[in-house]
């Protein structure tokens, strides 16, 4: 007897849903009669996933890392970083003043900043870096604008709706109100996208990869800089997967798991079984993360045998 693997796809949020209702026995087909409604599994498996790639970024961040370039300007104490990294883990700084040669800069404390770049003070390092709030100082400063490549790991997805066709749609004071049905299952800081929005201007009022501000049980408030005014034209509202670290289908049964715990734990209802279970297979996916470093070092010689 041979078992064969075959791709598999991810699943779907609402057979993830379900899967998550059995674990903890809540399988009502009337929604009066739950115990948790969806937006609390959605919150918990959101949870649930953050843990998944907090571990995976841990063990091996090489499949989520990204990358952003930034222009450090002369003379300056420091730069902001842009709209992913200032909120990201930053991995690794390069200067790619030569994009075919790229040097890494080293990491420094910021309370020793000071001890790099001084009048008369041999230079430790060719320039080091410190993180701050929202932003990064290079010492020595540079003399002349320096392109930066900033490698940061990815933020896990923020699971919810795929897409939707809102009713209608209003802008005041650049934010947009988008009506929808009940149930429609995005939540705040899912980022989404637009397509086939026309303000009252009219004129194009799609936005690409921002964060939802709030939702009620109808609407989804969101960031947009269109004119004020009911949009003339509706089209859909579709969540982004931009700058998001995809988790495979290993993952799955891990998120399901871990938010079936989250849900039971409050009333300590839990058993030790699933503790251990959720904890060894969490354990087996980041273990599992190894597999994808590869050789530890590139052979400089070939071996024929």
């Amino acid at each position: 007897m041979s078992i064969i693997y075959a791709p598999t796809a991810p699943a779907t949020l609402a057979s993830m849903i379900t899967r998550i209702r059995r674990m903890v026995g809540d399988t009502e087909s009337l929604a009066a009669n739950r115990r948790w409604q969806d937006d609390e599994i959605i919150d918990a498996l959101n949870m649930s996933m953050v843990e998944i790639g907090n571990a995976l970024s841990l063990t091996q961040p090489s499949p989520a890392l990204s990358s952003e370039n930034i222009t450090y300007t002369a003379d300056s104490e420091s730069v902001a970083l842009g709209t992913y990294t200032a909120h990201a883990p930053i991995f690794q700084v390069e200067d790619i003043t030569d994009p075919l040669r790229p040097v890494v800069i080293e990491q420094a404390s910021f309370r020793d900043l000071s001890d790099y770049g001084l009048a008369g003070v041999p230079a430790l390092w060719r320039s080091v870096y410190a993180i701050h709030s929202g932003g990064i100082s290079v010492r020595p400063k540079p003399t002349s604008d320096k392109p930066l490549r900033i490698w940061y790991v990815q933020e896990p997805y923020v699971i919810g709706a795929e897409d939707a066709s809102p009713s209608a749609v209003s802008v005041a004071a650049n934010v947009a109100t988008a009506t929808i049905g009940s149930g429609h299952g995005f939540v705040a800081g899912m980022r989404i996208s637009t397509d086939g929005m026309l303000s009252s201007a009219p004129a194009e009022a799609d936005v690409s990869d921002v964060a939802i501000t709030s939702v009620t049980d109808t609407t989804i408030i969101y960031p947009c800089t269109a004119a004020n005014g009911a949009f003339t034209a509706v089209g859909t509202l579709s969540a982004s997967r931009l700058n998001r670290g995809p988790a495979g289908a290993m993952a799955d049964e891990v998120a399901c798991l871990g938010a079936a715990i989250r849900l039971q734990e409050t009333d300590v209802e839990a058993s030790p079984a699933r503790l251990m279970r959720h904890e060894k297979m969490l354990f087996q996916l980041a273990g599992s993360a190894r597999r994808l470093r590869g050789p530890q070092r590139i052979r400089r010689t070939r071996r024929f045998v």
